[in-house]
Protein backbone atom coordinates (compact mmCIF):
# COMPACT_ATOMS: atom_id res chain seq x y z
CA UNK A 1 0.00 0.00 0.00
CA UNK A 2 2.85 2.35 0.81
CA UNK A 3 4.33 1.80 -2.64
CA UNK A 4 1.08 2.68 -4.39
CA UNK A 5 0.69 5.84 -2.33
CA UNK A 6 4.24 6.84 -3.11
CA UNK A 7 3.62 6.33 -6.83
CA UNK A 8 0.43 8.34 -6.63
CA UNK A 9 2.27 11.15 -4.86
CA UNK A 10 5.16 11.05 -7.33
CA UNK A 11 2.76 11.46 -10.26
CA UNK A 12 1.24 14.64 -8.74
CA UNK A 13 2.23 17.97 -10.30
CA UNK A 14 4.65 19.97 -8.18
CA UNK A 15 1.97 22.59 -7.41
CA UNK A 16 -0.29 19.98 -5.83
CA UNK A 17 2.62 18.41 -3.98
CA UNK A 18 3.07 21.72 -2.19
CA UNK A 19 -0.62 22.65 -1.88
CA UNK A 20 -1.94 19.36 -0.43
CA UNK A 21 0.33 19.32 2.68
CA UNK A 22 -0.66 22.93 3.33
CA UNK A 23 -4.30 21.98 3.12
CA UNK A 24 -3.78 19.02 5.48
CA UNK A 25 -1.96 21.15 8.04
CA UNK A 26 -4.61 23.87 7.80
CA UNK A 27 -7.38 21.30 8.28
CA UNK A 28 -5.61 19.78 11.31
CA UNK A 29 -5.14 23.12 13.04
CA UNK A 30 -8.71 24.09 12.11
CA UNK A 31 -9.99 21.07 14.04
CA UNK A 32 -7.91 22.10 17.04
CA UNK A 33 -9.21 25.65 16.77
CA UNK A 34 -12.82 24.45 16.53
CA UNK A 35 -12.40 22.22 19.60
CA UNK A 36 -10.81 25.08 21.52
CA UNK A 37 -13.54 27.46 20.41
CA UNK A 38 -16.26 25.08 21.55
CA UNK A 39 -14.57 24.72 24.93
CA UNK A 40 -14.17 28.50 25.20
CA UNK A 41 -17.85 29.07 24.43
CA UNK A 42 -18.83 26.34 26.91
CA UNK A 43 -16.78 27.89 29.71
CA UNK A 44 -18.05 31.36 28.84
CA UNK A 45 -21.68 30.24 28.91
CA UNK A 46 -21.20 28.30 32.16
CA UNK A 47 -19.75 31.42 33.73
CA UNK A 48 -22.89 33.21 32.61
CA UNK A 49 -24.98 30.46 34.24
CA UNK A 50 -22.99 30.86 37.45
CA UNK A 51 -23.69 34.58 37.39
CA UNK A 52 -27.41 33.93 36.93
CA UNK A 53 -27.40 31.48 39.85
CA UNK A 54 -25.57 34.03 41.99
CA UNK A 55 -28.08 36.77 41.17
CA UNK A 56 -30.97 34.37 41.62
CA UNK A 57 -29.73 33.37 45.06
CA UNK A 58 -29.36 36.99 46.12
CA UNK A 59 -33.00 37.53 45.20
CA UNK A 60 -34.08 34.36 46.98
CA UNK A 61 -32.23 35.26 50.19
CA UNK A 62 -33.83 38.70 50.08
CA UNK A 63 -37.26 37.14 49.47
CA UNK A 64 -37.00 34.62 52.32
CA UNK A 65 -35.51 37.13 54.78
CA UNK A 66 -38.25 39.63 53.98
CA UNK A 67 -40.95 36.99 54.40
CA UNK A 68 -39.62 36.00 57.83
CA UNK A 69 -39.29 39.65 58.86
CA UNK A 70 -42.86 40.39 57.74
CA UNK A 71 -44.06 37.43 59.77
CA UNK A 72 -42.25 38.75 62.85
CA UNK A 73 -43.71 42.23 62.43
CA UNK A 74 -47.22 40.94 61.78
CA UNK A 75 -47.08 38.73 64.88
CA UNK A 76 -45.98 41.70 66.96
CA UNK A 77 -48.83 43.78 65.58
CA UNK A 78 -51.45 41.11 66.36
CA UNK A 79 -50.03 40.50 69.85
CA UNK A 80 -50.20 44.23 70.63
CA UNK A 81 -53.89 44.52 69.81
CA UNK A 82 -56.04 45.14 72.92
CA UNK A 83 -58.57 42.57 71.75
CA UNK A 84 -55.90 39.84 71.68
CA UNK A 85 -54.91 40.70 75.26
CA UNK A 86 -58.60 40.69 76.23
CA UNK A 87 -59.16 37.35 74.46
CA UNK A 88 -56.22 35.81 76.29
CA UNK A 89 -57.49 37.06 79.70
CA UNK A 90 -61.00 35.73 78.98
CA UNK A 91 -59.81 32.32 77.77
CA UNK A 92 -57.25 31.98 80.57
CA UNK A 93 -59.83 32.80 83.23
CA UNK A 94 -62.40 30.43 81.70
CA UNK A 95 -59.73 27.72 81.34
CA UNK A 96 -59.23 27.63 85.13
CA UNK A 97 -62.94 28.13 85.96
CA UNK A 98 -64.31 25.24 88.07
CA UNK A 99 -67.37 24.90 85.85
CA UNK A 100 -65.25 24.27 82.75
CA UNK A 101 -64.51 20.75 84.00
CA UNK A 102 -60.72 20.83 83.90
CA UNK A 103 -58.19 20.29 81.10
CA UNK A 104 -59.46 16.85 80.09
CA UNK A 105 -63.02 18.08 79.84
CA UNK A 106 -61.91 21.04 77.75
CA UNK A 107 -60.05 18.82 75.33
CA UNK A 108 -62.93 16.36 75.05
CA UNK A 109 -65.48 19.14 74.75
CA UNK A 110 -64.42 19.76 71.15
CA UNK A 111 -63.88 16.14 70.10
CA UNK A 112 -66.30 14.01 72.12
CA UNK A 113 -69.94 14.07 71.03
CA UNK A 114 -71.18 13.66 74.61
CA UNK A 115 -69.77 17.11 75.47
CA UNK A 116 -71.03 19.02 72.45
CA UNK A 117 -74.26 20.21 74.01
CA UNK A 118 -72.66 21.28 77.29
CA UNK A 119 -72.25 25.05 77.67
CA UNK A 120 -69.35 25.94 79.97
CA UNK A 121 -67.69 29.29 80.76
CA UNK A 122 -64.84 28.30 78.42
CA UNK A 123 -67.21 27.49 75.55
CA UNK A 124 -68.83 30.90 75.89
CA UNK A 125 -65.47 32.70 75.81
CA UNK A 126 -64.31 30.47 72.96
CA UNK A 127 -67.38 31.35 70.93
CA UNK A 128 -66.71 35.06 71.38
CA UNK A 129 -63.07 35.01 70.25
CA UNK A 130 -62.54 31.96 68.02
CA UNK A 131 -63.78 33.51 64.75
CA UNK A 132 -61.71 36.66 65.29
CA UNK A 133 -58.53 34.68 66.04
CA UNK A 134 -59.18 32.39 63.06
CA UNK A 135 -59.30 35.44 60.79
CA UNK A 136 -55.85 36.49 62.03
CA UNK A 137 -54.54 32.98 61.38
CA UNK A 138 -55.67 33.30 57.77
CA UNK A 139 -54.26 36.82 57.41
CA UNK A 140 -50.90 35.81 58.86
CA UNK A 141 -50.64 32.77 56.59
CA UNK A 142 -49.95 30.42 59.51
CA UNK A 143 -51.59 27.11 60.36
CA UNK A 144 -52.43 27.68 64.03
CA UNK A 145 -52.11 30.05 66.97
CA UNK A 146 -51.56 28.84 70.53
CA UNK A 147 -52.21 31.04 73.54
CA UNK A 148 -50.18 29.89 76.52
CA UNK A 149 -50.22 31.25 80.08
CA UNK A 150 -47.15 31.61 82.28
CA UNK A 151 -47.74 28.19 83.82
CA UNK A 152 -47.42 26.51 80.43
CA UNK A 153 -51.14 25.77 79.97
CA UNK A 154 -52.28 25.92 76.34
CA UNK A 155 -55.54 27.82 76.88
CA UNK A 156 -56.31 28.15 73.18
CA UNK A 157 -55.44 26.29 69.96
CA UNK A 158 -57.57 26.85 66.90
CA UNK A 159 -56.95 23.32 65.60
CA UNK A 160 -57.67 21.70 69.02
CA UNK A 161 -54.80 19.29 68.42
CA UNK A 162 -53.02 17.13 71.00
CA UNK A 163 -51.39 20.01 72.88
CA UNK A 164 -54.63 21.95 73.40
CA UNK A 165 -55.65 22.10 77.07
CA UNK A 166 -52.36 20.45 78.08
CA UNK A 167 -49.32 21.75 79.93
CA UNK A 168 -46.11 22.37 77.96
CA UNK A 169 -43.94 21.70 81.01
CA UNK A 170 -45.40 18.44 82.29
CA UNK A 171 -47.82 17.37 79.55
CA UNK A 172 -47.41 15.00 76.59
CA UNK A 173 -45.88 17.73 74.42
CA UNK A 174 -43.15 18.71 76.86
CA UNK A 175 -40.39 17.47 74.52
CA UNK A 176 -41.71 19.21 71.42
CA UNK A 177 -40.20 22.27 69.72
CA UNK A 178 -43.29 24.17 70.86
CA UNK A 179 -42.55 23.40 74.52
CA UNK A 180 -38.85 24.27 74.19
CA UNK A 181 -39.79 27.58 72.57
CA UNK A 182 -42.17 28.39 75.42
CA UNK A 183 -39.51 27.65 78.02
CA UNK A 184 -37.00 29.87 76.18
CA UNK A 185 -39.54 32.69 76.08
CA UNK A 186 -40.35 32.35 79.76
CA UNK A 187 -36.69 32.14 80.80
CA UNK A 188 -35.73 35.68 79.81
CA UNK A 189 -36.56 36.65 76.24
CA UNK A 190 -37.44 40.33 76.00
CA UNK A 191 -41.20 40.94 75.61
CA UNK A 192 -40.85 42.83 72.31
CA UNK A 193 -38.81 40.13 70.58
CA UNK A 194 -40.18 37.40 68.27
CA UNK A 195 -38.35 34.09 68.62
CA UNK A 196 -38.46 31.44 65.90
CA UNK A 197 -37.52 27.76 65.85
CA UNK A 198 -36.07 25.63 63.11
CA UNK A 199 -38.19 23.11 61.21
CA UNK A 200 -38.97 19.89 63.06
CA UNK A 201 -41.57 17.13 62.99
CA UNK A 202 -44.60 18.11 65.11
CA UNK A 203 -46.11 14.96 66.59
CA UNK A 204 -49.61 16.39 67.44
CA UNK A 205 -50.02 17.08 63.72
CA UNK A 206 -48.95 13.58 62.61
CA UNK A 207 -45.30 14.55 62.35
CA UNK A 208 -45.88 17.39 59.88
CA UNK A 209 -42.67 19.41 59.43
CA UNK A 210 -43.37 22.74 61.11
CA UNK A 211 -41.64 25.68 62.72
CA UNK A 212 -42.87 28.10 65.36
CA UNK A 213 -42.71 31.82 66.09
CA UNK A 214 -43.52 33.16 69.56
CA UNK A 215 -44.15 36.64 70.95
CA UNK A 216 -45.08 37.80 74.44
CA UNK A 217 -48.52 39.20 75.29
CA UNK A 218 -48.04 42.40 77.28
CA UNK A 219 -50.85 44.32 79.02
CA UNK A 220 -51.27 48.08 79.26
CA UNK A 221 -48.93 48.27 82.24
CA UNK A 222 -46.06 46.66 80.36
CA UNK A 223 -46.43 43.35 82.22
CA UNK A 224 -46.07 40.08 80.35
CA UNK A 225 -49.25 38.09 80.90
CA UNK A 226 -48.86 35.22 78.41
CA UNK A 227 -47.52 34.07 75.06
CA UNK A 228 -48.84 33.83 71.53
CA UNK A 229 -47.16 31.11 69.45
CA UNK A 230 -47.83 30.59 65.75
CA UNK A 231 -47.28 27.26 64.01
CA UNK A 232 -46.14 27.50 60.39
CA UNK A 233 -46.12 24.53 58.03
CA UNK A 234 -42.78 24.01 56.29
CA UNK A 235 -44.66 23.87 52.98
CA UNK A 236 -44.55 27.67 53.11
CA UNK A 237 -40.76 27.55 52.85
CA UNK A 238 -41.04 25.36 49.74
CA UNK A 239 -43.39 27.88 48.15
CA UNK A 240 -40.87 30.65 48.88
CA UNK A 241 -37.84 28.78 47.57
CA UNK A 242 -39.17 26.75 44.65
CA UNK A 243 -40.76 29.61 42.74
CA UNK A 244 -38.08 30.38 40.17
CA UNK A 245 -37.31 28.87 36.81
CA UNK A 246 -35.09 31.77 35.91
CA UNK A 247 -32.11 29.43 35.81
CA UNK A 248 -33.75 26.94 33.43
CA UNK A 249 -35.98 23.91 33.33
CA UNK A 250 -33.54 21.79 35.38
CA UNK A 251 -32.91 24.50 37.96
CA UNK A 252 -34.17 24.17 41.50
CA UNK A 253 -33.49 25.57 44.95
CA UNK A 254 -33.94 24.11 48.39
CA UNK A 255 -33.10 24.84 52.01
CA UNK A 256 -30.81 22.75 54.14
CA UNK A 257 -30.31 22.83 57.91
CA UNK A 258 -27.16 22.48 59.95
CA UNK A 259 -28.17 18.86 60.63
CA UNK A 260 -27.83 18.08 56.88
CA UNK A 261 -31.60 17.56 56.60
CA UNK A 262 -33.69 19.27 53.97
CA UNK A 263 -36.17 21.95 55.00
CA UNK A 264 -37.99 22.05 51.66
CA UNK A 265 -38.93 19.67 48.89
CA UNK A 266 -36.68 18.53 46.04
CA UNK A 267 -38.21 18.31 42.58
CA UNK A 268 -38.54 14.77 41.30
CA UNK A 269 -38.41 13.10 44.71
CA UNK A 270 -41.23 10.67 45.59
CA UNK A 271 -41.91 12.55 48.83
CA UNK A 272 -41.80 16.29 49.22
CA UNK A 273 -38.45 16.11 50.99
CA UNK A 274 -38.55 18.10 54.24
CA UNK A 275 -36.44 16.53 57.00
CA UNK A 276 -34.98 14.03 54.54
CA UNK A 277 -31.24 13.49 54.23
CA UNK A 278 -29.51 15.61 51.64
CA UNK A 279 -27.63 13.50 49.09
CA UNK A 280 -24.69 15.60 47.73
CA UNK A 281 -22.37 16.54 50.62
CA UNK A 282 -19.92 18.82 48.79
CA UNK A 283 -21.53 22.22 48.33
CA UNK A 284 -22.84 23.08 51.78
CA UNK A 285 -19.79 22.24 53.92
CA UNK A 286 -18.24 25.72 53.81
CA UNK A 287 -21.66 27.37 53.97
CA UNK A 288 -22.03 26.04 57.51
CA UNK A 289 -19.33 28.57 58.38
CA UNK A 290 -21.24 31.41 56.74
CA UNK A 291 -19.54 31.27 53.33
CA UNK A 292 -21.16 31.57 49.91
CA UNK A 293 -19.83 30.02 46.74
CA UNK A 294 -20.29 28.13 43.50
CA UNK A 295 -19.10 24.70 42.46
CA UNK A 296 -19.21 22.46 39.40
CA UNK A 297 -19.65 18.74 39.94
CA UNK A 298 -21.30 15.62 38.56
CA UNK A 299 -24.94 15.03 39.45
CA UNK A 300 -26.46 11.75 40.61
CA UNK A 301 -27.16 10.85 36.96
CA UNK A 302 -23.63 11.72 35.85
CA UNK A 303 -24.59 15.01 34.20
CA UNK A 304 -22.48 18.12 34.73
CA UNK A 305 -24.05 20.40 37.36
CA UNK A 306 -23.45 23.97 38.51
CA UNK A 307 -24.37 24.53 42.19
CA UNK A 308 -24.48 27.70 44.26
CA UNK A 309 -24.79 27.83 48.03
CA UNK A 310 -25.28 30.69 50.47
CA UNK A 311 -26.32 30.90 54.15
CA UNK A 312 -29.52 32.44 55.51
CA UNK A 313 -28.74 33.37 59.09
CA UNK A 314 -30.80 35.03 61.81
CA UNK A 315 -30.56 35.06 65.59
CA UNK A 316 -32.71 31.91 65.76
CA UNK A 317 -32.07 29.85 62.65
CA UNK A 318 -29.29 28.94 60.24
CA UNK A 319 -30.35 27.62 56.88
CA UNK A 320 -28.36 27.05 53.70
CA UNK A 321 -29.89 27.94 50.35
CA UNK A 322 -28.68 25.62 47.59
CA UNK A 323 -29.44 26.32 43.94
CA UNK A 324 -28.39 23.95 41.21
CA UNK A 325 -28.90 23.50 37.48
CA UNK A 326 -27.52 21.32 34.72
CA UNK A 327 -24.62 22.94 32.89
CA UNK A 328 -26.61 22.47 29.68
CA UNK A 329 -28.84 25.32 30.88
CA UNK A 330 -26.05 27.64 29.72
CA UNK A 331 -27.28 26.93 26.19
CA UNK A 332 -30.97 27.16 27.02
CA UNK A 333 -33.57 29.06 25.01
CA UNK A 334 -33.12 32.79 25.07
CA UNK A 335 -29.34 32.49 24.64
CA UNK A 336 -29.31 30.11 21.67
CA UNK A 337 -29.12 32.98 19.17
CA UNK A 338 -25.92 34.30 20.67
CA UNK A 339 -24.34 30.83 20.70
CA UNK A 340 -25.28 30.17 17.06
CA UNK A 341 -23.87 33.56 16.07
CA UNK A 342 -20.56 32.80 17.80
CA UNK A 343 -20.27 29.40 16.11
CA UNK A 344 -21.21 30.84 12.71
CA UNK A 345 -18.56 33.53 13.07
CA UNK A 346 -15.94 30.94 13.98
CA UNK A 347 -16.84 28.70 11.05
CA UNK A 348 -16.67 31.63 8.64
CA UNK A 349 -13.26 32.55 10.04
CA UNK A 350 -12.00 28.98 9.63
CA UNK A 351 -13.36 28.76 6.07
CA UNK A 352 -11.58 31.96 5.10
CA UNK A 353 -8.35 30.71 6.66
CA UNK A 354 -8.67 27.40 4.82
CA UNK A 355 -9.19 29.03 1.42
CA UNK A 356 -6.40 31.51 2.04
CA UNK A 357 -3.91 28.80 2.94
CA UNK A 358 -4.88 26.79 -0.12
CA UNK A 359 -4.40 29.80 -2.39
CA UNK A 360 -1.05 30.61 -0.83
CA UNK A 361 0.12 27.02 -1.30
CA UNK A 362 -0.84 27.06 -4.97
CA UNK A 363 0.90 30.36 -5.57
CA UNK A 364 4.09 29.11 -3.92
CA UNK A 365 3.99 25.96 -6.02
CA UNK A 366 3.70 27.92 -9.26
CA UNK A 367 6.65 30.07 -8.29
CA UNK A 368 8.75 26.99 -7.57
CA UNK A 369 7.89 25.12 -10.77
CA UNK A 370 8.52 28.16 -13.03
CA UNK A 371 6.76 26.61 -15.94
CA UNK A 372 3.90 24.46 -17.08
CA UNK A 373 3.32 20.99 -15.82
CA UNK A 374 5.05 18.06 -17.57
CA UNK A 375 3.65 16.89 -20.96
CA UNK A 376 1.35 13.87 -21.11
CA UNK A 377 3.97 11.45 -22.55
CA UNK A 378 6.28 12.33 -19.62
CA UNK A 379 3.50 11.55 -17.21
CA UNK A 380 2.97 8.16 -18.94
CA UNK A 381 6.67 7.32 -18.61
CA UNK A 382 6.62 8.26 -14.92
CA UNK A 383 3.53 6.09 -14.36
CA UNK A 384 5.17 3.10 -16.09
CA UNK A 385 8.34 3.56 -14.02
CA UNK A 386 6.26 3.56 -10.83
CA UNK A 387 4.51 0.36 -11.93
CA UNK A 388 7.85 -1.29 -12.68
CA UNK A 389 9.15 -0.31 -9.23
CA UNK A 390 6.02 -1.75 -7.64
CA UNK A 391 6.39 -5.03 -9.60
CA UNK A 392 10.04 -5.34 -8.51
CA UNK A 393 8.99 -4.90 -4.88
CA UNK A 394 6.28 -7.56 -5.24
CA UNK A 395 8.71 -9.96 -7.01
CA UNK A 396 11.30 -9.52 -4.27
CA UNK A 397 8.68 -10.37 -1.67
CA UNK A 398 7.64 -13.52 -3.55
CA UNK A 399 11.28 -14.69 -3.85
CA UNK A 400 11.82 -14.14 -0.12
CA UNK A 401 8.70 -16.16 0.66
CA UNK A 402 9.82 -19.00 -1.68
CA UNK A 403 13.28 -19.18 -0.04
CA UNK A 404 11.70 -19.24 3.41
CA UNK A 405 9.42 -22.13 2.43
CA UNK A 406 12.36 -24.14 0.95
CA UNK A 407 14.35 -23.57 4.10
CA UNK A 408 11.49 -24.84 6.25
CA UNK A 409 11.11 -27.94 4.00
CA UNK A 410 14.80 -28.85 4.37
CA UNK A 411 14.56 -28.56 8.14
CA UNK A 412 11.50 -30.83 8.20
Amino acid sequence: MTGYLKCWYDRLPLAKKIAYPNIAVTFFFSLILIAGSIRFVQVHMEEGLEQRIHEYQKGQVHRISNALERLRENLKEVARQPRMISAFHDLDSAFSHPDSGGSLALAQGFTNRSWRGVITPYRRMHGQHDTWIEKHITDLGVQDIYLVNDNGDVVYAQSKDGVFASNLISGPGSNSALAHLFQDMRDGVKPNRVVMTDVSAFAPQNGTPSFFAAVSLVDGNGKRVGYMIARINAFILSSLVNTGREIGSTGQSYLLGRDSLLRTRVTGQPTWGALKKYFPSRPYASSLKGNSGLTRHSGTDGSRMVTGFTPIMTDDIHWILITEAAASEAFAAGRTGRVVFIFAALLMLLSCAFLAMRRIGQDIAKQLTKGPDAPDHVKDIERIECQIKTLRIDLARLLQKKERNQHLSRQA
